[in-house]
C-alpha cells in the first residue's frame, strides 16, 4: 500500500481529507479551510498556492506549517 508523509508539497485535497492535517491548516491559516475557493485549488500544494498569495503564505508561514505537518505519521494514500 502506498503511503504519504504530509508536507507543504502535499496536494491540498489530501491535506483536507485528513482531520489532523486539516486542523493544522486551520490553526495556521484561520478561515482557509472554509474558503469556497479552496476546492478549486485542491490539486495544488501549499507551495504552489503560495505563488498566488505570497503575502499570506510567506516562506516563514510555510515553514511553520511544514513543521507541524511533518509531525504526523505517514498515512495510506487516498484512493482517487
Amino acid at each position: 500500500m502506498a503511503m504519504i508523509k504530509f508536507s507543504i508539497g502535499t496536494k491540498l485535497f489530501m491535506l483536507l481529507e485528513d482531520e489532523q492535517a486539516k486542523a493544522f491548516l486551520a490553526k495556521h491559516l484561520p478561515g482557509f479551510v472554509d474558503s469556497p475557493r479552496l476546492r478549486q485549488a485542491g490539486y495544488l500544494s501549499l507551495e504552489e498556492v503560495s505563488r498566488f498569495v505570497p503575502d499570506v503564505l510567506t516562506r516563514a508561514k510555510l515553514e511553520e506549517i511544514n513543521l507541524d505537518l511533518q509531525t504526523l505519521e505517514a498515512r495510506p494514500l487516498p484512493a482517487r
